[in-house]
């Protein structure tokens, strides 16, 4: 079975945020999944939450999977925030 992880809200935010005591941290582990094969995966829920603050575009989705929802309804979720 393929090495997985599932993203939160909280990471995606440390990962963004430069000034956050853990961006490194956030950005160490990213750079250890990819390296290390793992398949990434991020809920609509926390699609919707990162987007109350920050940008859908801005997410790396080349590089993650969402799971099955409707992602729309999560983005304006976020919006309505």
């Amino acid at each position: 079975m393929p090495k997985q992880v599932l993203l939160d809200t909280s990471f995606l935010i440390r990962l963004f945020k430069k000034d956050d005591d853990l961006h490194e941290n956030a950005v160490d582990y990213f750079r250890y999944f990819l390296e290390n094969d793992y398949i990434l995966k991020i809920s609509t829920i926390a699609i919707a939450e990162y987007c109350v603050k920050g940008e859908f575009m801005d997410l790396p989705f080349r590089n993650m999977q969402i799971l099955p929802f409707n992602y729309d309804h999560a983005i304006q979720s976020g919006k309505l925030c």
